[in-house]
């Protein structure tokens, strides 16, 4: 019912359906940019400049493999580990997983990964217990 109040009724269902079919543009949008301006994939990281040209269908494939895959593993295992922080760690694993099989890396969407490392440092800093001054002696 959501779903339908909070977005069928305002766009619509054509909307719906050109969003829906937009993954199976991705790759030759790819192709477009590898005949336009190759250099966005020399110059960026990921790994979209060792699949080539033709390989954008296989690097596509394995981005949504990785990214469904990778993290639900991790998840199990953490689990079983009984390790803390599992949704920041799976956050992420799955940040760095879909961006170096991203379709078109340009170098701009790489920003995102690194704004949330960072906020994790922030956090785990904040959290962690304070370190003593070594030249003070200890409280009795």
């Amino acid at each position: 019912g959501c779903f339908v109040l909070i977005f069928l009724v305002p766009v619509g269902w054509e909307t719906f359906k050109r969003l829906a079919y937009l993954p199976h543009d991705y790759i030759s949008f790819a192709g477009r940019v590898w005949k336009d301006s190759p250099d966005v994939f020399s110059t960026a990281p990921g790994l979209a400049w060792f699949f080539g040209r033709n390989g954008t269908a296989i690097l596509h494939g394995l981005l949504i493999f990785f990214s469904f895959t990778l993290p639900m593993a991790f998840i199990v295992y953490a689990i079983r580990r009984g390790r803390n922080n599992v949704p920041l760690a799976v956050l992420k694993l799955s940040l760095v997983v879909f961006y170096c099989f991203i379709d078109v890396p340009y170098l701009y969407l790489f920003y995102t990964s690194s704004v949330v490392s960072l906020l994790i440092l922030a956090m785990a800093l904040r959290e962690s217990p304070a370190i003593p001054d070594p030249g003070t002696a200890p409280a009795a």
